[in-house]
């Protein structure tokens, strides 16, 4: 777990060097409305699927029973990759819309289009969250399996 969050923390500072060498500020990757949508459906898409919190905790701390309790965990982290892929479309078709929506007054555009260019930036970092986990389970049932 605490590799996680190392990584995480890893990953943050890497992206405000990569603003700060740019010259531009970090508050222009945050978007809160495309953070809520990318929440919004990726939760919306793990807890329709029948999945709950403790498999999450399961992958996030690579503990894994069994072998099919291995399989288990891949299916819900590929679930996952798959949803936030789809979540990046959404937003970006959402961002779109709204683009089209204020083409009228253009104090407008620039938000609407921070939604469509960031959304898919949000889920791209979930996808890959998601992708480093299912490395995780899948190299621990090998541990189990060689056992």
């Amino acid at each position: 777990m605490i590799r996680i969050f190392s990584g995480i923390l890893l990953f943050i500072v890497g992206f405000v060097l990569f603003s700060a060498m740019n010259g531009s500020p970090v508050a222009l990757f945050i978007n809160v409305h495309g953070m809520v949508l990318a929440f919004f459906f990726i939760t919306a898409g793990f807890v329709a699927s029948g999945w709950n919190a403790a498999d999450l905790f399961n992958a996030l701390n690579a503990k894994v029973e069994n072998e099919s309790h291995a399989l288990r965990l891949v299916e819900m982290l590929s679930y996952m990759e798959k949803i936030s892929v789809i979540s990046s479309i959404i937003g970006l078709i959402n961002g779109a819309v709204l683009i089209l929506f204020n083409l009228g007054e253009a104090s407008r555009i620039g938000p609407a289009a921070a939604v469509a260019v960031l959304m898919p930036l949000y889920c791209a970092v979930f996808y890959l969250f998601a992708a480093i986990l299912k490395s995780r389970v899948k190299l621990s049932a090998g541990r189990i399996a060689v056992k």
